[in-house]
């Protein structure tokens, strides 16, 4: 799995999850660009928390899909709250957390059934504007085994990938039927295109909801200016990045978004050459008001 951190010079729904700024679960319609509606979007809200978005429906036909076996859509959102559930708290609980799966087949013995799937999560944040993958996966092969409760629904039993480093081919090997091998540890361009469109796709949607238009996309997507290049030097750059109090901030000059207590704060890093200063400021966005503002020396990296 990734992880993207800044550090340094600063280079790197369905349903159960929470929401800062909504309160029960909403559908939309999702317009394409030829105005016909397609899929519906499901939005969980709660208090203080990422949302979580799942598209039920189809998003598009994946290039090079190997299914052993039709699987039926009602296996698709029983998928997405796996992959939702099983990477929530892994990584930084930025607003919105979203998931892309490939469903490659299923097996079938009694009250129990086995999927076998390719995963994608990533959770977004706004950063100078856009709307970015801050921390999440990549493409992730996952064995989900199911066991069918009386009432007819469906609880997980185990959910499982293949190790990490040297483990790995031995472990998918083990976890998926050879036809499959392929598929899970060389996943084709295709496929990992079309778990980052579902991904991205459910970030657009929350964008809807907020009203808001941004650029959606990873870190590698958008231009960043780090502290280093403008006129900071590397030693006081580490500095300040590695100052726990200041970690909030972002490792670049710019800003990003946070949500807190269902507040909206932007955090904003920057760099005054003239008077020599590096400058720290979080703001209310929703006032405009100043919560705090911190100096410190461009050359030293004293506060001032």
């Amino acid at each position: 799995m990734n992880r993207k951190k800044y550090w340094g010079t600063a280079v790197l729904v369905l349903i159960l999850l929470m929401a800062a700024v909504f309160g029960g679960v909403r559908y939309y319609q999702k317009i394409n660009e030829a105005g016909k509606g397609n899929d519906s979007i499901a939005i969980i809200g709660g208090a203080d928390g990422p949302t979580s978005i799942f598209i039920a429906g189809k998003i598009g036909n994946p290039p090079d899909t190997v299914k052993t076996e039709e699987p039926g859509t009602s296996w698709e959102s029983y998928v997405a709250e796996a992959v939702f559930t099983e990477n929530r708290g892994k990584y930084t609980d930025e607003e919105f957390c979203g998931e892309g799966h490939l469903i490659l087949g299923q097996e079938e013995d009694g009250t129990r059934t086995v999927i076998y799937a390719l995963t994608m999560y990533g959770e977004y944040q706004f950063q100078n504007g856009n709307f970015v993958k801050e921390a999440g996966t990549g493409v992730i092969p996952v064995v989900l085994t199911y066991r069918k409760n009386d009432d007819g629904t469906y609880m997980l039993e185990s959910y499982e990938a293949p190790e990490d480093g040297s483990g790995y081919l031995d472990s998918a090997h083990r976890l998926f039927p050879e036809k499959l091998w392929e598929s899970c540890i060389s996943p084709s361009e295709g496929n990992h295109a079309f778990l980052k469109e579902q991904e991205q796709n459910g970030a657009r949607a929350y964008l809807e909801t907020l009203g808001r238009v941004a650029p959606v996309g990873e870190y590698a997507d958008f231009e960043y200016h780090l502290l280093t290049e403008e006129g900071v030097s590397v030693e006081v750059s580490n500095r300040l990045i590695c100052d726990r109090e200041l970690s909030c901030y972002p490792g670049w000059v710019g800003n990003l978004e946070r949500l807190e207590e269902g507040v909206r704060y932007i955090y904003q890093t920057e760099v005054d050459k003239v008077n020599g200063r590096i400058r720290y400021i979080k703001k209310n966005m929703d006032t405009g008001s100043t919560v705090e503002s911190r100096e410190f020396n461009l050359k030293t990296g004293d506060p001032v």
